[in-house]
């Protein structure tokens, strides 16, 4: 008797990105894992991409299209699919700018994770492509390196100031119960997905898949780029909503505050 194999969801929200959004979905489709359901949220202003989607995949079963009317905005999207229109046991975030490139990347992951109750999420690393250039380019932010396949949370917490790991949306396939039970994307900032990531695996144990999982694009237009140094400065405080969330659980993740 064959097992039934994890579901797995990969939601997608899109706000006006018609011209990058099949390279998503396809990058998705692609994959050597196929129990997989695609959830395309789409906050665009103008019915260009679901008349693409509509027209290309019609008879596409596991991709599910909706659209927000009104639109509910970058971090309440997210929030809409992951409570109320994903079903999967494991969940990945891929922004319609952005696209797998490892095309076993989700069996990887789901392997580690359904083999390892403990582990609550599993990383990749990431290139960048700028497209101005046309070009890949040396990826300054992602330095997941030499990390072994099963990692402690707090222990990679720690080491985020002087390594930024690949702890964003992109490569990072977590368990749907577990985000749930935290509240995942409670804060409406750009580093929603990193606040929500770093409070997952405190106390908990992260797979690691050695390789390029995906790329980033960066295109001038990206919402995660802060626009001005204010709006960077606030969106720092996403490291005071972890280190509060730790204080407040000393009895689950097994540390005490600094000796004064």
């Amino acid at each position: 008797m064959t097992a039934i194999k994890s579901l797995v969801t990969i939601m997608i929200p899109t706000y006006n990105q018609v011209q990058y959004i099949i390279q998503a979905i396809e990058s998705v489709l692609s994959q050597d894992y196929c129990n997989i359901e695609v959830i395309v949220s789409d906050d665009s202003t103008n019915s260009e991409t679901k008349e693409l989607i509509s027209l290309k995949y019609s008879d596409e079963s596991r991709l599910k299209y909706f659209y927000n009317n009104p639109p509910l905005g970058r971090v309440a999207n997210y929030r809409k699919s992951l409570y109320e229109r994903a079903k999967g046991d494991y969940v990945l975030n891929l922004d319609a700018d952005d696209w797998l490139i490892d095309h076993s990347y989700l069996s990887k992951a789901v392997n580690i994770l359904d083999n390892n109750e403990d582990v609550v999420c599993v990383i990749g690393n990431q290139n960048t492509f700028n497209e101005n250039l046309n070009e890949f380019i040396d990826n300054k932010r992602d330095k997941s390196i030499n990390l072994k396949k099963i990692n402690n949370g707090n222990e990679l917490f720690l080491m985020y100031p002087d390594k930024q790991l690949s702890l964003n949306h992109l490569s990072n396939l977590y368990r749907r119960k577990n985000a749930k039970k935290i509240g995942f994307y409670r804060m409406d900032t750009r580093s929603s997905d990193r606040e929500s990531i770093f409070r997952l695996i405190l106390d908990r144990k992260v797979g690691y898949i050695e390789g390029i999982a995906g790329a980033w694009r960066f295109h001038g237009g990206n919402a995660s780029i802060p626009e001005d140094k204010t709006e960077r400065y606030d969106d720092l405080k996403f490291i005071d909503s972890v280190y509060s969330f730790a204080l407040e659980n000393l009895s689950l993740i097994h540390i005490s505050e600094p000796t004064r």
